[in-house]
């Protein structure tokens, strides 16, 4: 993966985790990365610790689409502490996941000017939707 790769938008890849578990390793190298979108790219709770290395390493990260993956409830757990530790993120698209029971946002993300829930199944409600 180029060290000089600001963005990479990968949008309905139909592959199984190990293939997506290969890109996101690579990606991880990628230490210039400022957009990153994996829309309904087949992330598996398997590859949720890959991209929570991404998260950690790219220091330039600003804008982050993971929609449409599917992600349970324990996942995002596991990736929102990751992102509390990311102060460059100023968007979050985390519409149609797969969460199914109430999940505060605010108790881990702070300081990001646009987080998308849109469509999660009995999600949060507004004011755990941090818009400054």
């Amino acid at each position: 993966m180029p060290a000089n790769l600001e963005t990479l938008k990968l949008v309905s890849i139909r592959t199984g985790p190990l293939v997506v578990g290969r890109i996101t390793s690579l990606l991880a190298e990628a230490c210039n990365l400022r957009n990153l979108t994996l829309a309904n790219a087949s992330l598996s709770d398997i590859n949720i610790t890959d991209l929570c290395t991404i998260i950690k390493s790219a220091r330039y990260l600003i804008e982050l689409d993971i929609s449409s993956n599917k992600i349970t409830p324990q996942r995002m757990l596991e990736l929102s502490r990751v992102l509390a530790e990311n102060r460059q993120l100023e968007s979050i698209n985390l519409s149609f996941n797969s969460f199914t029971q109430y999940f505060s946002m605010k108790d881990y993300i702070q300081g990001v000017a646009e987080i998308d829930l849109e469509e999660n199944e009995k999600l949060v409600s507004e004011k755990d939707v941090l818009i400054h």
